[in-house]
């Protein structure tokens, strides 16, 4: 993606250029990492903030939270639901 926005380091508006980033986070506790789209300037490479990406790189994180915390979800289901963590009711009384 390419554009034109301020540079807060050129002083005046500048074409950027956007790159795919590995952005480490924490939420609410909860340390991971997700992709996000940063944009930079064409002229001085520094980071430029662009306000609509930056709320897509929030959904883009909480998205990613939420995966994360479904498959831990689904991970607790599934060993509550294992076997060995399931009470045998048909077993016979000790002494009948």
């Amino acid at each position: 993606m390419k554009g034109k926005a301020y540079c807060d380091n050129c002083h005046k508006k500048v074409e950027f250029e956007t790159r795919e980033e590995t952005i480490d986070v924490d939420i609410s506790g909860m340390q991971f990492s997700y992709e996000a789209i940063v944009a930079y300037c064409c002229q001085c490479n520094n980071e430029i903030k662009i306000a609509r990406l930056n709320d897509l790189n929030v959904i883009r994180a909480y998205k990613k939270q939420k995966e994360i915390l479904e498959k831990e979800a689904e991970e607790r289901e599934k060993e509550a639901n294992s076997p060995e963590n399931k009470n045998d009711s048909c077993e016979k009384e000790v002494g009948s």
